[in-house]
């Protein structure tokens, strides 16, 4: 018994030190100090060549779910401080990139003032949400997205834009071409023509692998039967048919030398959007292949300078407000992961 009083006695005493530790250490790290930057945590390394390596003080990173339809959208928020609005940018990688490997550009858009959102899908088959190598299934399927940010905290609803890169790049497209409610759209490297971009054999060995596997899964998951079909069904998602419905201001990023995807999907779209009077710009971007801005530290940072910039004007966005919206070591950083989750069928 008297051992067990002492080993009793012991465990209080030891819990009573662990707190007092505990309370020493809070105390200690309540004293106001600049918080140091936090790191980003990507699983696409070459993301961060170009785009910042930590989370700023000021920036907060939030990390949602939500379901629409039969469509499972993973979200990462990136949010400068103070009061806003601010002027927004909804943010699409590349095939097999998440939303979660978009967030140095998303930092690097909310130092510079802007509320950034990236999105990245899953669907609903065969019991489950997977993510599938093309999870829309009607070109209005992009909306879901652009109305969660229009929805989100601080968000200027007058002052949005869409930027994506590769696939990201066509689907902001087809989002312009789905609404008039985007300022302005910026496209890395977009598919433009997916019609053409299947039937031609052309290109590197990953174009062969990439285009071969789109048609499998269109097949496999809708049931479509043969090439013809496929053509029809991917129609309406090729921003080249849809080019009269796109009325923002477009900027086209491509590199000369891509053997994914031909420099030419983006010069006939943008002959095309000449021909009917939009406002555009074409960068060619010399000795550049495709994911060039993620690889090339030199023509990564030139041609994001230029995006920037394109965003700033078309989005109303003076240099002078965007250095008001920096962060400063009062504002603090932080990365808040609530487990939200959000269901509309």
């Amino acid at each position: 018994m008297f051992c067990l009083q002492m080993v009793s006695l012991v465990r209080r005493r030891a819990l009573c030190l662990l707190a007092a530790v505990g309370v020493f250490l809070v105390s200690c790290t309540s004293v106001e100090r600049p918080p140091r930057p936090m790191p980003v945590h990507s699983d696409a390394p070459t993301v961060a060549a170009v785009h910042p390596l930590t989370v700023p003080m000021g920036v907060r990173l939030r990390f949602a779910q939500t379901i629409r339809g039969a469509l499972h959208l993973d979200l990462v928020w990136a949010m400068p401080s103070g009061p806003g609005p601010f002027p927004a940018v909804l943010v699409h990688g590349g095939a097999g990139s998440s939303a979660a490997d978009m967030q140095p550009v998303l930092v690097d858009l909310a130092s510079e003032g802007f509320v950034a959102m990236a999105v990245d899908y899953r669907r609903f088959v065969d019991g489950r949400y997977s993510r599938l190598p093309f999870s829309w299934r009607r070109p209005e399927d992009g909306l879901a997205a652009l109305r969660l940010l229009r929805a989100g905290q601080r968000v200027d609803r007058t002052r949005i834009a869409a930027l994506g890169f590769s696939r990201g790049g066509s689907q902001s497209l087809t989002i312009a071409a789905e609404t008039d409610r985007l300022r302005a759209v910026v496209a890395y490297y977009p598919v433009t023509d997916l019609a053409s971009f299947i039937a031609s054999p052309d290109g590197s060995r990953l174009r062969r692998f990439l285009i071969r596997g789109l048609e499998q899964a269109l097949r496999r998951e809708i049931g479509l039967a043969d090439r013809a079909e496929v053509e029809r069904f991917l129609r309406p998602f090729s921003p080249l048919e849809r080019a009269a419905d796109i009325e923002a201001p477009v900027r086209l990023v491509h590199g000369v030398e891509d053997l994914v995807v031909g420099i030419d999907q983006s010069r006939r779209l943008g002959r095309r959007l000449e021909e009917l009077g939009r406002p555009v710009e074409l960068v060619e971007v010399p000795a550049a292949g495709h994911r060039f801005n993620f690889e090339d530290l030199d023509a990564g940072r030139s041609t994001w300078t230029g995006t920037l910039a394109f965003l700033r004007r078309a989005l109303g966005v003076s240099p002078s407000s965007a250095a008001s919206a920096a962060p400063t070591a009062a504002q603090g950083s932080d990365i808040d992961e609530p487990p939200l989750m959000e269901t509309s069928r």
